[in-house]
């Protein structure tokens, strides 16, 4: 299910309901050890700014996915 939080500078939100709770909410509404992730929607400038800050040697490239793979060569005994 997916429940939503507000920035804890939201004046207007419920407590309960501010990004600072999360972890109550977690205790509180979901089964222990189960698996949750957090989302966070990011405004343009934030995404701009991610994509400044990758590195060319972050990015895949298509042609040479298999670069930097290395394959140690291994004997075996295939008569049982």
């Amino acid at each position: 299910r997916l429940k939503g939080f507000y920035k804890d500078s939201n004046k207007k939100a419920e407590m309960s309901k501010r990004f600072s709770n999360i972890q109550d909410y977690i205790f509180e509404y979901c089964n222990f050890g189960c698996p949750y992730f957090v989302l966070r929607h990011l405004s343009k400038q934030e995404v701009k700014k991610l994509i400044e800050e990758v590195h060319p040697s972050d990015v895949i490239d298509d042609d040479n996915k298999l670069q930097d793979v290395k394959i140690k060569p291994t004997i075996q005994d295939t008569e049982h």
